[in-house]
């Protein structure tokens, strides 16, 4: 569940649904991991990320800028979130509303 000044977010994922963490290219791994087993609430936020892509019911621009948001909540610096959130804008894009688990993903969202 998310929420901005007018609105909730809730999304529901399904059993079955399918992640590949965070589309950071080879050469920035370094710097940005994809996924941490260590860190769950980081994975979430990919997590998020890809459901938002694979449901299409958020923008593309809007899915990116929640996945920066979560990272900055969950304590990541912001160079580090800046960092991913260009990633995923820049290298993620092919993969909005393309997705086979859409059927995996329920989105609501109510007026606050």
């Amino acid at each position: 569940m998310l929420e901005d000044s007018q609105y909730r977010y809730v999304f529901n994922i399904k059993p079955g649904f399918r992640t590949d963490g965070g589309s950071i290219p080879f050469l920035f791994r370094w710097f940005a991991k994809p996924w941490d087993p260590e860190n769950l609430e980081y994975d979430a936020c990919f997590i998020l990320h890809d459901a938002c892509y694979a449901s299409g019911y958020v923008h593309r621009d809007i899915a990116d800028d929640m996945l920066r948001s979560a990272l900055r909540d969950i304590g990541i610096d912001r160079l580090h979130a800046s960092t991913i959130h260009w990633c995923v804008k820049n290298f993620a894009k092919s993969h909005y509303e393309k997705d086979e688990n859409a059927d995996f993903v329920k989105f609501q969202m109510f007026s606050l």
